[in-house]
């Protein structure tokens, strides 16, 4: 069979359900003999919620976070391969926001002003660094403040203003390494689920070019577009978007009509479902 990538969007900013629903539909190829992975390039994760994989990154000395935790015992492939951008987030304190109360609900509602740790992993180069962001640390409440201290030692994170990361994050580099990583999976597997993190049209604009179907998902639904119509969702944004974090969702699901709006089981934990069986012949088919 042609080898795809299937680009696993949101619609919206938080609990679209995109990891369940990603590892439900590759449990359910697999069933129907599809050999497939899921991969999530860049994946964020709230240290606060996230003892188990605190502890998980403390014993193999490198940061994972929950998502790709759950792909990784799913596949038995190693984290970095499955998520090759790693990014932690701790919640603020708003203690240092007396004054300003909105300041502190714009922040706490915002992704770079919470993030406090990441690891960059260069897969096919065998290549690992962690940074720490010391500014933003100091902005969370104390026991967060304290696991960060502890991952910063063991996994030997250096420290990168925000700026910097925030630089890093769009930057080339990443483009490459996740292509890289998506290539690397296509060798293997047939089926690759690209996931991709909050609302964004796609975790790395230079995956665009690799990508052959979009999912886009919300609780109990999912939209998909076929093949022509998702070259056209890419061209679009890469073509009138300049600002990548303007890359969401919804900038084009009012414009493009997907080819199939199906219903999406609730369960109480990720699995192959019969309700997913339309999704993979579509994804056969095209």
């Amino acid at each position: 069979m042609r080898k795809k990538t299937i680009l696993v969007n949101g619609l919206l900013t938080y609990d679209s359900g995109k990891t369940w629903f990603t590892i439900s539909l590759f449990k359910t190829l697999a069933k129907n003999g599809v050999k497939a992975v899921p991969y999530k390039p860049v994946a964020a994760h709230n240290i606060w919620f996230s003892a188990r994989t605190i502890k998980y990154s403390i014993k193999m000395k490198k940061l994972v976070g929950n998502d790709a935790y759950m792909y990784f015992r799913e596949t038995a492939e190693p984290p970095e391969l499955l998520n090759p951008i790693a990014l932690a987030i701790a919640p603020l304190d708003p203690v240092n926001y007396v004054s300003n109360i909105e300041k502190y609900l714009d922040d706490a509602s915002s992704f770079l002003p919470q993030l406090v740790l990441g690891r960059i992993s260069h897969y096919t180069r065998g290549e690992t660094i962690h940074f720490a962001i010391q500014e933003n640390v100091e902005k969370t409440v104390r026991d967060a403040q304290e696991i960060v201290k502890i991952l910063k030692k063991k996994l030997g994170a250096v420290e990168k203003s925000l700026r910097e990361v925030g630089e890093l994050l769009v930057s080339q580099r990443i483009d490459e390494i996740t292509s890289q990583v998506l290539n690397t999976l296509l060798e293997k597997y047939d089926i690759v689920l690209l996931e991709s993190f909050n609302d964004a049209v796609i975790p790395s604009i230079g995956l665009a070019e690799h990508v052959d179907l979009i999912i886009t998902v919300t609780p109990g639904r999912a939209f998909i577009y076929d093949r022509t119509t998702t070259k056209s969702v890419l061209q679009y944004l890469t073509q009138r978007v300049v600002d990548p974090s303007h890359l969401v969702t919804p900038r084009f699901f009012s414009i493009f009509k997907p080819k199939e709006i199906l219903n999406t089981p609730l369960m109480f934990k990720p699995g192959s479902h019969n309700m997913l069986k339309p999704v993979v012949d579509f994804i056969l088919r095209e």
